[in-house]
């Protein structure tokens, strides 16, 4: 029974630590985004991006799932089809951004600047836009059921391209 016991144990901390290294983000790919701008198809899953300065950055495809990118200047970068599930964008610059097809489920975009972003067909279910600034943004072919809209109301499945309340 002892053996039985420390082998469960040994199996979770396992698990646990391969979960923790899974979610890491890749440290070279941080610096080259700092260094160049750039970082296509990158993996910065978890990485703290809080105020940074990254206007007009290229992060085609990169993987930002629970980053946090609090308070950061991304006007004008390229996200299109990136990965952002659980990221955190309160208070960031996305104004004129492309974040055409990226997946946004669950990311916080609250009192963000959206304005003139391009979020067609962006994957925005359960996203929280509360306080965002959508003015000018495509929202053509987004789908929006589940998030908590920018006066905080919820867009009612089957919500795509604008908020049905």
């Amino acid at each position: 029974m002892k053996q039985i016991m420390i082998l469960v144990l040994v199996a979770f901390f396992g698990m646990f630590l391969i979960s923790n290294q899974a979610a890491a983000w890749d440290e070279a790919q941080l610096q080259q985004l700092k260094t160049t701008n750039q970082c296509s198809s990158c993996d910065l899953s978890g990485a703290n991006l809080s105020g940074a300065n990254l206007s007009n950055a290229s992060l085609y495809k990169a993987n930002l799932y629970n980053a946090n990118l609090s308070n950061a200047n991304l006007s004008g970068a390229y996200l299109s089809r990136a990965d952002l599930p659980g990221a955190n964008l309160s208070n960031a610059n996305l104004s004129n951004a492309n974040l055409h097809g990226a997946f946004m489920s669950a990311a916080n975009l609250s009192n963000a600047n959206l304005s003139n972003a391009d979020l067609g067909s962006a994957f925005m279910k359960g996203a929280y836009l509360y306080g965002a600034n959508l003015t000018g943004a495509n929202l053509n072919g987004a789908t929006l059921s589940g998030a908590t809209w920018t006066d905080g109301s919820v867009c009612k499945d089957g919500s795509a391209g604008e908020c049905k309340k």
